[in-house]
């Protein structure tokens, strides 16, 4: 993570997550590794809060085994266009995801 000293804005972030999976046949497994990198850049306040208008991220999955290596990259530079807080009739509910993929989280959740 990257903080300008000066400002403490948040500039840079990252994440990195290992999956293991085991193959149909055998005992071997199939390792996936997902990582993203996004830099925030921009800034303009926006009621008195700094917002980051426009930054750039980077997704990367990385797929290996025993025989198998392959590897993807998206990038991504994007732009915010309008801001604003407190908007009326707007609440959580938008924000949730669709009752198919809460059913698929709550599955693996449980180990479903």
């Amino acid at each position: 993570m990257g903080i300008l000293q000066r400002t403490g804005l948040l500039i840079q972030f990252e994440d990195t997550k290992l999956i293991r999976m085991k193959t149909a046949v055998g005992d071997d497994s199939v390792f996936y590794e997902t990582s993203m990198e996004s830099v925030l850049e921009d800034y303009r306040p926006v009621d008195g809060i700094n917002i980051a208008h426009s930054g750039r991220t980077t997704a990367s999955l990385y797929r290996y085994g025993k025989t198998l290596k392959r590897k993807w990259k998206l990038e991504e530079t994007w732009k915010i266009e309008e801001v604003d807080f407190n908007i009326c009739g707007l609440s959580s509910e938008y924000f949730l995801p669709p009752a198919d993929d809460r059913k698929d989280n709550e599955n693996d959740e449980q180990g479903i």
